[in-house]
């Protein structure tokens, strides 16, 4: 009944005190090579706490499915 009526409370609706969003960008180019990512101006966004790339996780562990990003 709480689904049916939207009373349900899901993952999204938690909001915790300090609580940061992410966002994941990628190219919009098919088989698109990346030479160089300058994330200077992301940075100097409001509210922008970080900006990761590729090389910032390499050091992740990759599952046998491949890379969630």
């Amino acid at each position: 009944r709480e689904k049916v009526t939207g009373r349900a409370i899901y993952a999204s609706d938690v909001v915790v005190p300090g609580m940061v969003h992410a966002r994941v960008v990628r190219s919009d180019v098919a088989h698109a090579r990346l030479v160089d990512v300058d994330v200077r101006a992301a940075l100097e966004q409001p509210g922008v706490l970080a900006v990761l790339t590729g090389v910032d996780v390499a050091w992740l562990p990759c599952p046998r499915y491949g890379h969630i990003f």
